[in-house]
């Protein structure tokens, strides 16, 4: 059984770069490009991990997150991804 993970990014290439990545490892990607989108998609495919970008439009990744652990079942590990650096936002 393959490990399923959800990639979240609002950014073409880093979407499609961590595509590649992780199908070459041997995983079972699904992607989505918004908050609003994951949400969806976490409640469809129900990964095992979600790859999380914070800045992103409709709904920003900490609500998304908040969102897909609440909503389940059982809820996914989630990892955010960001370029943000400062304290405050950690």
């Amino acid at each position: 059984m393959s490990i399923k993970i959800l990639a979240v990014d609002d950014e073409p290439d880093v979407l499609r770069l961590v595509e590649i990545k992780l199908k070459k490892a041997g995983f079972e990607i699904s992607m989505a490009r918004d908050g609003e989108e994951a949400l969806r998609k976490a409640l469809e495919v129900k990964p095992d991990v979600v790859l999380l970008d914070v800045m992103m439009p409709k709904m920003d990744g900490y609500t998304a997150a908040q969102r897909i652990k609440a909503e389940s079942d059982p809820a996914p590990i989630i990892i955010m991804l960001t370029a943000k650096g400062q304290e405050a936002d950690v």
